[in-house]
């Protein structure tokens, strides 16, 4: 929430998204947000209040009861850092307790006349969608962003079906209403992979990547290295004319990156490439473990890739680009000077699908970035740029 109330007119697409969910749900309702505390708001408004705290991604009521908190104090109570754990859980337990949440809250909404389950409901923001979790039906209810693209969701939806007949651990989607833009699926209560303690985490990433290669395998596809880097070439240049905060210089800087890439990569462009529906996030936070599986979440950048993409972006650690640079050269390295064990240990890798992998990747960047509700561009994708600027440089120059 802290970065989307920078770069969004956060409280217009909530207020947006929230009376569709009353539509949807056939609650008569007027929605508010007000930007200050909700000990400050609840002296001024009528209607029912509910806090906002932004650094533990929530909304929810005074009367929230504790199991509707229990995926956020999965994920927020354990901090990464080992010195900030104790005070990290400290705050998340004040943060969801009755008497301190609205005094450790720093915005409002406010409902009227109010959803009646509301004791068992969190409202959870998030890039392209807000999710309101009902535990009263077990249902988590996604709301599309104003703006988000109907065909789009209509993919995803597709997508994670299939993903569900191929029996991988994927939320079972139960409702769709494509004109309020919502899915309705089962909540998953679990704990992020990178939450867990270094020795717990092993079965479940075996698990989840046993997924993706099942997933990989069953819909490849063959086409050429030529065909699918003019595809990626059309789709980049496509979304590029739809990233308005940015500058012109930096546009035509990017895009010279993209040609500088097309060029080495179509040094083959008859090679065979193997292409499959991918997950597109494979990241540990999208791995929820529990004691039933490693279930597969956030399907938002599902899509047809190749073959080798989740993998890639889990060992590579794309979406934290600070290093990037560095951790694609040793790949690089390791294809064309390794020792054929080494070679064949990272049979993932070659030269050109790591080429094509800078191209998906920054693929995914520009569209994160091309919804016309932003007002900023984020940091990832500068910090990505400068990184894969960096690594053209020392790489191809």
């Amino acid at each position: 929430m802290s970065e989307l109330l920078i770069r969004e007119p956060f409280g217009a697409l909530l207020e947006d998204a929230m009376h569709r969910y009353c539509l949807y749900m056939n609650i008569p309702n007027t929605v508010r947000w007000i930007d200050k505390s909700p000990v400050i708001s609840k002296r001024k408004c009528r209607g029912q209040i509910w806090n906002a705290n932004r650094y533990t991604n929530a909304i929810f009521t005074d009367e929230c009861e504790s199991k509707a908190f229990e995926p956020l104090k999965r994920e927020f109570s354990n901090s990464l850092i080992w010195w900030k754990k104790i005070f990290q859980k400290i705050y998340v337990q004040a943060a969801f307790t009755k008497k301190t949440a609205s005094f450790l809250s720093q915005g409002t909404l406010v409902l009227e006349p109010g959803i009646k389950e509301s004791c068992q409901t969190v409202i959870i923001p998030g890039n392209h969608k807000i999710r309101i979790l009902n535990f009263d039906t077990n249902c988590c209810y996604s709301v599309m962003k104003q703006g988000y693209s109907s065909e789009k969701l209509l993919y995803e939806i597709s997508c994670r079906r299939k993903a569900g007949e191929l029996n991988l651990s994927v939320p079972k989607i139960t409702d769709t209403n494509i004109d309020q833009m919502i899915i309705c699926e089962e909540i998953i209560i679990g704990t992020p992979l990178n939450r867990l303690k270094k020795e717990r985490q092993s079965t479940y990433l075996s698990s989840a990547i046993m997924s993706i290669r099942t997933l990989a395998e069953k819909t490849a596809q063959i086409t050429t290295v030529g065909e699918y880097s003019t595809q990626l070439e059309s789709e980049i240049e496509l979304h590029c004319s739809a990233l308005t905060k940015i500058d012109t210089a930096i546009l035509e800087h990017i895009m010279s990156i993209v040609k500088k890439l097309i060029f080495e990569i179509n040094k083959e462009p008859d090679t065979e490439l193997a292409i499959s529906l991918t997950h597109g996030d494979f990241q540990p936070a999208n791995i929820l473990c529990n004691e039933t599986a490693a279930w597969l979440i956030d399907w938002e950048y599902c899509g047809v890739r190749q073959k080798e993409f989740d993998l890639m972006v889990f060992d590579l650690d794309a979406r934290a680009p600070a290093g990037l640079s560095q951790r694609l050269k040793a790949k690089i390295s390791e294809c064309t000077c390794g020792s054929e064990k080494t070679k064949s240990s990272h049979a993932v890798y070659s030269v050109v699908k790591i080429q094509l992998f800078i191209l998906e990747e920054l693929l995914i960047r520009i569209y994160e970035n091309s919804f016309g509700f932003l007002t900023r561009i984020d940091t990832g994708m500068s910090l990505f740029v400068k990184e894969i600027d960096l690594f053209m440089k020392e790489k191809y120059q």
